[in-house]
Protein backbone atom coordinates (compact mmCIF):
# COMPACT_ATOMS: atom_id res chain seq x y z
CA UNK A 1 0.00 0.00 0.00
CA UNK A 2 3.05 2.46 0.94
CA UNK A 3 4.91 1.71 -2.51
CA UNK A 4 1.00 2.30 -4.60
CA UNK A 5 1.09 5.18 -2.83
CA UNK A 6 4.16 6.58 -3.36
CA UNK A 7 3.86 5.66 -6.95
CA UNK A 8 0.71 7.79 -7.15
CA UNK A 9 2.91 10.60 -5.77
CA UNK A 10 5.61 10.00 -8.63
CA UNK A 11 2.66 9.63 -11.39
CA UNK A 12 1.19 13.14 -10.19
CA UNK A 13 -2.06 11.61 -9.32
CA UNK A 14 -2.02 11.37 -5.66
CA UNK A 15 -5.94 11.35 -4.27
CA UNK A 16 -7.25 14.50 -3.35
CA UNK A 17 -9.38 15.32 0.13
CA UNK A 18 -11.83 16.59 -2.75
CA UNK A 19 -12.01 12.75 -3.87
CA UNK A 20 -11.88 11.18 -0.83
CA UNK A 21 -14.59 13.71 0.49
CA UNK A 22 -16.87 13.20 -2.05
CA UNK A 23 -17.15 8.88 -1.85
CA UNK A 24 -17.70 9.43 1.92
CA UNK A 25 -20.16 12.03 0.66
CA UNK A 26 -21.35 9.34 -1.81
CA UNK A 27 -21.30 6.66 0.46
CA UNK A 28 -23.42 8.19 3.18
CA UNK A 29 -25.97 9.09 0.52
CA UNK A 30 -26.71 5.49 -0.07
CA UNK A 31 -25.92 4.65 3.91
CA UNK A 32 -26.58 7.16 6.25
CA UNK A 33 -25.80 4.71 8.99
CA UNK A 34 -22.27 4.20 7.36
CA UNK A 35 -20.24 5.16 10.13
CA UNK A 36 -21.92 3.78 12.85
CA UNK A 37 -21.42 0.40 11.09
CA UNK A 38 -18.03 0.92 10.81
CA UNK A 39 -17.45 1.84 14.21
CA UNK A 40 -19.29 -1.58 14.83
CA UNK A 41 -16.89 -3.31 13.17
CA UNK A 42 -13.94 -1.30 14.84
CA UNK A 43 -13.22 0.73 11.50
CA UNK A 44 -12.15 4.44 12.86
CA UNK A 45 -13.26 7.16 10.24
CA UNK A 46 -9.52 7.89 9.96
CA UNK A 47 -9.22 4.35 8.93
CA UNK A 48 -12.01 4.27 6.70
CA UNK A 49 -10.68 7.71 5.10
CA UNK A 50 -7.25 5.58 4.76
CA UNK A 51 -9.03 2.85 2.71
CA UNK A 52 -11.17 5.33 0.14
CA UNK A 53 -7.55 7.10 -0.19
CA UNK A 54 -5.59 3.93 -1.15
CA UNK A 55 -8.61 2.50 -3.55
CA UNK A 56 -8.68 6.26 -4.88
CA UNK A 57 -4.92 6.44 -5.43
CA UNK A 58 -5.59 2.98 -7.55
CA UNK A 59 -7.91 4.20 -9.17
CA UNK A 60 -6.01 7.66 -10.58
CA UNK A 61 -3.43 5.17 -11.80
CA UNK A 62 -5.25 3.22 -13.44
CA UNK A 63 -7.46 5.79 -15.33
CA UNK A 64 -4.95 8.01 -15.76
CA UNK A 65 -4.70 9.03 -19.34
CA UNK A 66 -8.35 8.20 -20.06
CA UNK A 67 -10.59 10.47 -21.61
CA UNK A 68 -14.61 10.02 -21.20
CA UNK A 69 -17.00 11.97 -23.13
CA UNK A 70 -19.87 13.78 -21.46
CA UNK A 71 -21.96 12.31 -24.08
CA UNK A 72 -20.78 8.51 -22.60
CA UNK A 73 -21.41 9.63 -18.98
CA UNK A 74 -25.01 10.96 -19.55
CA UNK A 75 -25.79 8.07 -21.91
CA UNK A 76 -24.48 5.60 -19.48
CA UNK A 77 -26.55 7.62 -16.53
CA UNK A 78 -29.53 7.45 -18.83
CA UNK A 79 -29.36 3.41 -19.29
CA UNK A 80 -29.27 2.69 -15.26
CA UNK A 81 -31.87 4.69 -14.00
CA UNK A 82 -34.19 3.25 -16.73
CA UNK A 83 -32.82 -0.30 -15.33
CA UNK A 84 -33.33 1.01 -11.82
CA UNK A 85 -30.03 2.09 -10.46
CA UNK A 86 -29.08 5.51 -8.15
CA UNK A 87 -32.85 5.16 -6.48
CA UNK A 88 -32.67 6.23 -2.85
CA UNK A 89 -35.52 4.92 -0.96
CA UNK A 90 -37.57 6.71 1.25
CA UNK A 91 -36.02 7.49 4.42
CA UNK A 92 -36.12 8.54 8.04
CA UNK A 93 -34.02 9.84 10.61
CA UNK A 94 -35.14 8.54 14.44
CA UNK A 95 -34.21 8.43 17.84
CA UNK A 96 -35.92 5.74 19.90
CA UNK A 97 -36.36 5.19 24.01
CA UNK A 98 -36.50 1.31 24.32
CA UNK A 99 -37.66 -0.71 27.25
CA UNK A 100 -38.10 -4.08 28.28
CA UNK A 101 -41.78 -4.15 29.87
CA UNK A 102 -45.01 -2.50 29.22
CA UNK A 103 -44.65 -0.56 32.70
CA UNK A 104 -42.22 0.94 31.73
CA UNK A 105 -42.37 2.07 28.83
CA UNK A 106 -46.07 3.40 29.82
CA UNK A 107 -44.52 5.76 32.16
CA UNK A 108 -41.68 6.99 29.79
CA UNK A 109 -44.75 7.75 27.33
CA UNK A 110 -46.22 9.93 30.33
CA UNK A 111 -43.06 11.74 30.63
CA UNK A 112 -43.11 12.96 26.95
CA UNK A 113 -46.62 13.74 27.25
CA UNK A 114 -46.16 15.78 30.07
CA UNK A 115 -43.77 17.78 28.21
CA UNK A 116 -40.44 16.29 29.14
CA UNK A 117 -37.59 16.67 26.37
CA UNK A 118 -37.37 12.93 24.15
CA UNK A 119 -32.81 13.38 24.71
CA UNK A 120 -33.27 13.61 28.14
CA UNK A 121 -35.74 11.10 28.78
CA UNK A 122 -33.83 8.72 26.69
CA UNK A 123 -30.48 9.30 28.47
CA UNK A 124 -32.74 9.04 31.66
CA UNK A 125 -35.06 6.11 31.38
CA UNK A 126 -33.83 4.26 28.00
CA UNK A 127 -32.58 0.25 28.48
CA UNK A 128 -31.33 0.41 24.87
CA UNK A 129 -27.64 0.95 26.15
CA UNK A 130 -26.42 1.88 22.72
CA UNK A 131 -28.71 4.69 22.09
CA UNK A 132 -29.33 5.53 25.50
CA UNK A 133 -26.28 7.69 26.06
CA UNK A 134 -26.77 9.95 22.90
CA UNK A 135 -30.27 11.15 23.51
CA UNK A 136 -31.42 7.85 21.31
CA UNK A 137 -30.49 8.67 18.66
CA UNK A 138 -30.39 5.89 15.75
CA UNK A 139 -29.75 7.37 12.55
CA UNK A 140 -31.31 6.44 9.07
CA UNK A 141 -34.09 3.52 8.31
CA UNK A 142 -35.06 3.16 4.73
CA UNK A 143 -38.59 1.58 4.15
CA UNK A 144 -36.96 -1.26 2.52
CA UNK A 145 -34.78 -1.86 5.51
CA UNK A 146 -35.43 -5.72 6.36
CA UNK A 147 -33.16 -6.04 9.47
CA UNK A 148 -36.00 -3.38 11.21
CA UNK A 149 -38.52 -5.12 12.63
CA UNK A 150 -41.93 -4.61 10.38
CA UNK A 151 -43.77 -2.76 12.93
CA UNK A 152 -40.87 -0.58 13.40
CA UNK A 153 -40.94 0.93 9.94
CA UNK A 154 -44.67 1.11 9.88
CA UNK A 155 -44.66 2.51 12.88
CA UNK A 156 -41.78 5.19 11.58
CA UNK A 157 -42.95 6.25 8.74
CA UNK A 158 -46.97 6.84 9.77
CA UNK A 159 -45.30 9.20 12.39
CA UNK A 160 -44.71 12.56 11.02
CA UNK A 161 -41.58 14.63 10.74
CA UNK A 162 -40.65 16.04 14.67
CA UNK A 163 -43.46 13.81 16.42
CA UNK A 164 -43.35 10.36 18.33
CA UNK A 165 -45.09 7.50 18.56
CA UNK A 166 -47.45 5.25 21.16
CA UNK A 167 -45.23 3.06 22.61
CA UNK A 168 -44.80 -0.65 20.13
CA UNK A 169 -43.97 -4.07 20.83
CA UNK A 170 -41.55 -6.34 18.60
CA UNK A 171 -39.00 -9.22 19.56
CA UNK A 172 -36.34 -9.40 18.15
CA UNK A 173 -34.49 -13.09 18.36
CA UNK A 174 -35.32 -13.32 22.03
CA UNK A 175 -35.54 -10.10 23.40
CA UNK A 176 -38.62 -8.38 23.81
CA UNK A 177 -39.08 -4.65 23.32
CA UNK A 178 -40.98 -2.01 24.15
CA UNK A 179 -40.08 1.44 22.04
CA UNK A 180 -41.38 4.75 21.54
CA UNK A 181 -40.19 6.23 18.09
CA UNK A 182 -39.41 10.16 17.25
CA UNK A 183 -39.40 11.07 13.92
CA UNK A 184 -36.23 13.57 13.75
CA UNK A 185 -36.41 14.14 9.68
CA UNK A 186 -37.61 12.89 6.86
CA UNK A 187 -36.48 12.20 3.40
CA UNK A 188 -38.79 11.03 0.35
CA UNK A 189 -37.78 8.81 -2.45
CA UNK A 190 -35.68 10.00 -5.03
CA UNK A 191 -33.42 9.66 -7.45
CA UNK A 192 -29.78 10.67 -7.71
CA UNK A 193 -28.94 13.66 -9.98
CA UNK A 194 -26.68 13.33 -12.77
CA UNK A 195 -24.41 15.89 -11.84
CA UNK A 196 -24.07 13.97 -8.08
CA UNK A 197 -22.97 10.72 -9.98
CA UNK A 198 -21.34 11.91 -12.72
CA UNK A 199 -17.89 11.66 -11.21
CA UNK A 200 -18.43 7.91 -9.90
CA UNK A 201 -19.92 7.38 -13.36
CA UNK A 202 -16.64 8.86 -15.26
CA UNK A 203 -14.54 6.48 -13.13
CA UNK A 204 -16.62 3.38 -13.27
CA UNK A 205 -16.52 3.73 -17.18
CA UNK A 206 -12.74 4.60 -17.60
CA UNK A 207 -12.06 1.57 -15.57
CA UNK A 208 -13.64 -0.73 -18.09
CA UNK A 209 -11.13 1.09 -20.64
CA UNK A 210 -8.17 0.26 -18.40
CA UNK A 211 -5.24 -1.34 -19.91
CA UNK A 212 -4.75 -3.92 -17.10
CA UNK A 213 -1.56 -5.20 -18.60
CA UNK A 214 -0.46 -1.59 -18.71
CA UNK A 215 -0.57 -0.92 -15.19
CA UNK A 216 0.72 -4.47 -14.36
CA UNK A 217 3.82 -3.02 -15.96
CA UNK A 218 3.96 0.06 -14.37
CA UNK A 219 3.44 -1.31 -10.84
CA UNK A 220 6.16 -4.27 -12.15
CA UNK A 221 8.63 -1.27 -12.71
CA UNK A 222 8.10 0.64 -10.06
CA UNK A 223 8.08 -2.16 -7.19
CA UNK A 224 11.32 -3.85 -8.55
CA UNK A 225 13.26 -0.86 -8.57
CA UNK A 226 12.25 0.72 -5.23
CA UNK A 227 14.47 0.11 -2.23
CA UNK A 228 12.01 -1.86 0.51
CA UNK A 229 13.55 -2.44 3.84
CA UNK A 230 12.08 -4.01 6.16
CA UNK A 231 13.13 -3.73 9.76
CA UNK A 232 11.44 -6.89 11.47
CA UNK A 233 13.55 -9.72 11.18
CA UNK A 234 10.66 -12.14 10.70
CA UNK A 235 9.55 -10.35 8.30
CA UNK A 236 12.91 -10.25 5.60
CA UNK A 237 11.63 -12.32 3.54
CA UNK A 238 8.50 -9.48 2.49
CA UNK A 239 10.35 -7.71 -0.27
CA UNK A 240 11.28 -10.27 -2.26
CA UNK A 241 7.64 -11.72 -2.52
CA UNK A 242 6.21 -8.31 -3.13
CA UNK A 243 8.89 -8.01 -5.81
CA UNK A 244 7.53 -11.10 -7.00
CA UNK A 245 3.93 -10.69 -6.77
CA UNK A 246 4.02 -7.21 -8.13
CA UNK A 247 0.52 -6.86 -9.66
CA UNK A 248 -2.83 -5.59 -8.47
CA UNK A 249 -6.54 -7.15 -8.82
CA UNK A 250 -8.87 -4.28 -10.21
CA UNK A 251 -11.23 -5.91 -7.18
CA UNK A 252 -9.17 -3.56 -5.34
CA UNK A 253 -10.72 -0.54 -6.96
CA UNK A 254 -14.12 -1.65 -5.70
CA UNK A 255 -15.38 1.31 -2.38
CA UNK A 256 -15.58 -0.42 0.62
CA UNK A 257 -18.73 0.15 3.16
CA UNK A 258 -20.57 1.74 -0.07
CA UNK A 259 -23.07 -0.71 0.02
CA UNK A 260 -26.64 0.28 -0.76
CA UNK A 261 -25.26 3.35 -2.88
CA UNK A 262 -26.66 2.70 -5.95
CA UNK A 263 -25.05 0.29 -8.93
Amino acid sequence: QLLLTQLAEKENVAPTAEQIDAKIAYAKRGNANIEAQLKAQGISIEEWRRQIGMQQALINLITKGIEVSEEDLKKDYDTRVNSGSFKMPEACNISVIACGDKARIDYVYKQLEAGKDFAKTARELSEDKTTAPDGGKVGWITSDMASVPEIVRITTFGTPEGKYSKPVFFQDKNDKTWAIIRVNEKRPAETQRFDEVKGLIREQLALKKANQKAFDKMVMDFVTTSDIKVSAERFKDIPAMIKRNATIDLSLTQPTGTAGAGN
